[in-house]
């Protein structure tokens, strides 16, 4: 059974809405963080230090680079395997997906489209969280994994959608 999950993606700057991402991954004993990238906005802002370091305060956080996270000292992609689980991580604009169906993820966590989904193809579980501060498609969002099942919900903690592994 994989331990609790979040997956931010697209933070774009968005303290406020990153810290009430984080507000719910305390309360709700999360025990990973994974960052799919884009935690800046489109120019330099003070609270990019700011986030940058929220997110690294965090136990056990795995971070990916974003197209707009070009100085940021971290990997493109980030291949993990957790309790038998292989996980990709990326933020989705240097790999395109159907290069990625082509490994053997069980799990390919991207961002970049600021539009949350949870798809099932080929034997592979995509997860897209959305976007934190900037959504393309209804509310800002995030992905949980929790107790075998994924949950896209908005900052409200809502549920918009989910889909058992």
């Amino acid at each position: 059974m994989l331990p609790k999950i979040m997956i931010l993606s697209d933070i774009h700057g968005g303290y406020y809405n990153l810290d009430r991402a984080l507000e719910y991954y305390k309360t709700e004993n999360f025990e990973r963080l994974f960052v799919l990238g884009d935690l800046f906005g489109y120019s330099f802002d003070e609270a990019d230090d700011v986030i940058l370091d929220r997110i690294k305060s965090v136990p056990d956080s795995i971070l990916v680079r974003g197209n707009c996270d070009g100085w940021l000292d971290c990997e493109d992609i980030r291949e993990l395997r957790i309790d038998g689980v292989r996980i990709t991580l990326t933020h989705g604009h240097r790999y395109p997906l159907m290069t990625l169906m082509k490994t053997d993820a069980d799990i390919i966590c991207v961002g970049h489209s600021h539009i949350p989904a949870i798809r099932r193809y080929n034997g592979k579980i995509i997860i897209n969280p959305g976007s934190v501060a900037r959504s393309r498609s209804g509310p800002n969002s995030f992905a949980t994994i929790e107790d075998g099942i994924i949950r896209i919900r908005s900052l409200d903690y809502e549920v918009l959608e989910e889909m058992k592994i």
